[in-house]
């Protein structure tokens, strides 16, 4: 399930989206299938019937000419079809990834059209990716807007898996009055 306000929110705020808020009355976010056998966009979004939005999380700054001009020209071949009237692509990162200048100069030399967009963002501000590490970022904030304890670790958060067990068995021993 996806919360289509997040998505509203983010579709206007971070990729600058001005489409009439009645567009905004159908949004549709689905996991998509391959491309081609190397390219999977974490997410296809339609707004409305209007925009297309792919979403791809780029982890190797060696990947980017090709996963870029593929996805490219996949969102304007589908974008045409289906008649919208833009398409936006949003590249994932991590935050110590810094691919935008290169993501650019690939763009700019794709010769696409003016109603096609690149937006790189930092993965952890992308509001759909609930299934994951998201789910916790997005929960610890509700939970503190709310006034409840909310603990978010995440793997890399430990040095080892037993630290990570040690953790996970001090946390439960603590809320079940163990200790």
């Amino acid at each position: 399930m996806t919360d289509n306000k997040a998505i509203k929110e983010f579709v206007r705020n971070t990729l600058g989206c001005n489409c009439p808020e009645e567009v905004f009355q159908y949004i549709d976010c689905r996991t998509v299938v391959n491309i081609d056998e190397n390219i999977v966009p974490a997410y296809e979004i339609n707004i409305g019937n209007r925009l297309l939005i792919f979403a791809a999380a780029i982890d190797e700054v060696d990947s980017l000419k090709p996963v870029l001009s593929n996805l490219v020209r996949a969102g304007i071949k589908k974008r045409d079809e289906k008649k919208f009237n833009r398409f936006r692509l949003v590249l994932l990162t991590a935050p110590d990834i810094d691919i935008a200048e290169q993501a650019s100069e690939i763009f700019s030399s794709l010769a696409a059209d003016e109603k096609v967009h690149l937006h790189v963002i930092n993965k952890d501000d992308f509001p759909v990716n609930l299934h994951h590490p998201n789910f916790g970022k997005h929960l610890k904030k509700a939970m503190d807007a709310l006034g409840i304890e909310c603990v978010r670790k995440m793997d890399t958060d430990f040095k080892s898996r037993n630290e990570q067990y040690t953790d996970q068995v001090q946390f439960l021993k603590k809320h079940f009055g163990i200790q």
